[in-house]
């Protein structure tokens, strides 16, 4: 997949014309160079360079066991699950997402070519991630816990230096361990956590500041009650990740998926959550339900540092 944005540089062979302010809406810090048309040339041309994304996906199979030697056999439950009383470790697919950005090589019209990436990254995770148990067969981790996010930070680590020769850059590198868990490390050292809750509940899709005729002119059948099966995401951030700390507790994750059930799991919004029912959408006008609740549960805990924040979105 990839995306598109103007850059502030501009390409092309040089006209005798002014810079001039950039057409496109006169976007506040763009400047884009004129020139003729090599086809046309009384008609002006407008270039300008653009900054594309491209990521590939590759996937492997590991084993991992969630557990520090120097802690207690109840800390590790309380930061890291069940999963860290698993001896022999768990087994996970992986799907892992390398993004690479850069501008686009005028000459074939590629930011980077896909089969390079395939080449380079999955030999690498060939070797070191797929169909090991990571903690005794990748040295990585002999010391650190083969979290989601430790993962996608080695995996960065370990793939970044392989494209110095080209021009494109290994921006994030995302890795999706369950459809509830994945994790992403950024070129700037930061990390997230990202955690997918569901819970279902019944709403109808309206304002309580419209007439009965505006909100069925807004909202038309959906004003009628209604139910839907929501993902909520919780996301954690650090700008520098410290793989010796994890990201987050496995206790603040479940105190947060307890509280966000309690509260909205198999409820009519409108009138079983007092202080959203003032919102539109039938309390889910806001995408910050819960959150102060989620942030109380994740303060509580001392490896939950104040450089880390929480964002809450649907779908």
């Amino acid at each position: 997949m990839s995306s598109t944005r103007w850059h502030k540089r501009a390409f092309g062979a040089e006209s005798e014309h002014p810079k001039e302010p950039c057409a496109f809406g006169d976007v506040p810090g763009i400047v884009l160079k004129t020139s003729r048309s090599t086809l046309h040339p009384a008609a002006p041309r407008v270039c300008c360079l653009m900054l594309l994304s491209v990521s590939k996906r590759v996937e492997f199979s590991a084993s991992r066991r969630l557990h520090i030697s120097g802690w207690s056999d109840a800390k590790n439950l309380a930061v890291f699950g069940p999963e860290t009383n698993a001896r022999y470790g768990t087994g996970r697919n992986y799907v892992a997402y390398f993004v690479f950005t850069g501008p686009v090589n005028q000459s074939n019209g590629m930011l980077i070519n896909i089969s390079e990436i395939k080449e380079r990254a999955g030999k690498i995770v060939r070797e070191r991630f797929d169909h090991k148990f990571l903690n005794k067969d990748n040295p990585s981790f002999r010391n650190i816990a083969p979290t989601a996010e430790n993962i996608a930070r080695q995996l960065y680590v370990d793939i970044a230096p392989l494209f110095s020769d080209v021009d494109a850059n290994l921006a994030v590198c995302h890795l999706s361990e369950s459809p509830d868990h994945g994790a992403t490390f950024y070129s700037n050292g930061a990390g997230e956590a990202n955690y997918w809750l569901e819970f279902s509940a019944a709403r109808k899709t309206m304002s309580p500041l419209l007439s009965i005729e505006e909100n069925t002119r807004l909202f038309g059948p959906a004003t009628s009650l209604h139910g839907h099966n929501y993902r909520a995401r919780l996301t954690f951030r650090a700008k520098k990740l410290d793989p010796e700390v994890p990201l987050v507790r496995r206790d603040a994750i479940d105190g947060c998926e307890r509280s966000l059930r309690d509260e909205l799991d198999h409820r009519y919004l409108n009138q079983d959550v007092p202080e959203e029912s003032s919102y539109y959408y039938g309390g889910l006008g806001r995408v910050s339900l819960r959150a102060r609740e989620c942030r109380r549960a994740v303060a509580s805990y001392p490896f939950t540092r104040a450089r880390r924040f929480f964002r809450g979105s649907l779908e």
